[in-house]
């Protein structure tokens, strides 16, 4: 059905199913009915990766508590890290030393190296 201006009655497209008059192209009834299915899609999209976001968190937190322990640049017992959720798995990017050839892991401001029988760990705190 359309007025003599040109405006159309539609039905928003959040879902709230409310009516409004409005050009043709027009979706929602206002800026927070948008709002909120833009926000709801973003939440979809995310919700894949917060468990990721949350093991990343968990084991920098953990490589932070070893720095502040005094532990950094020493070979230790990965055991002792996976005990408390540390996950050597986690995606990082790889850090390779010119120098010595070796690979380290980077998580954020950490790189960290597992030995070659995979029983010890080394970390280091990267400079900015």
């Amino acid at each position: 059905m359309e007025s003599n201006n040109g405006l159309h009655f539609k039905v928003c497209a959040c879902g709230c199913e409310t009516t409004f008059m409005g050009r043709s192209n027009r979706k929602f009834l206002n800026t927070r009915h948008k709002s909120k299915v833009n926000n709801q899609i973003r939440s979809n999209r995310r919700k894949v990766l917060v468990p990721t976001f949350e093991k990343m968190e968990r084991c920098y937190r953990l490589l932070q508590k070893i720095k502040e322990e005094g532990k950094l640049k020493v070979w230790m017992p990965i055991s002792d890290l996976t005990r408390k959720g540390f996950d050597p798995n986690i995606p990082t990017t790889r850090l390779k030393d010119k120098k010595t050839g070796t690979e380290h892991m980077v998580l954020l401001n950490f790189a960290y190296r597992i030995s070659g029988e995979g029983t010890q760990i080394i970390i280091f705190e990267l400079n900015n």
